[in-house]
């Protein structure tokens, strides 16, 4: 296993280790949504309240609570966000 496979995995049980509620991991998501430099150079600014209303989508929710149940770090749901979102 490469070592940032290792480091990965000592993220995920490590951020799960703490028994974050899905509102705490939505939370998370946006924090890395919004603190990404790619995106913040690249992409139009993205608020709170447009992540709070993409949410009510059933769709995009669905996907996130699939994200949140299967342990995928907040980091890597927010890397995905622009193709959950489409």
């Amino acid at each position: 296993m490469s070592e940032t496979m290792k480091d990965f995995g000592e993220k995920r049980r490590s951020y799960f280790e703490k028994n974050p509620t899905f509102e705490e991991y939505c939370d998370d998501v946006f924090f890395y949504i919004k603190n990404d430099k790619w995106r913040s150079e690249n992409m139009t600014e993205y608020s709170r309240e447009e992540f709070d209303e993409d949410l009510k989508d059933w769709f995009v929710r669905e996907e996130l609570e699939k994200c949140f149940k299967y342990r995928e770090l907040p980091m890597l749901v927010a890397a995905e966000w622009e193709l959950i979102i489409f």
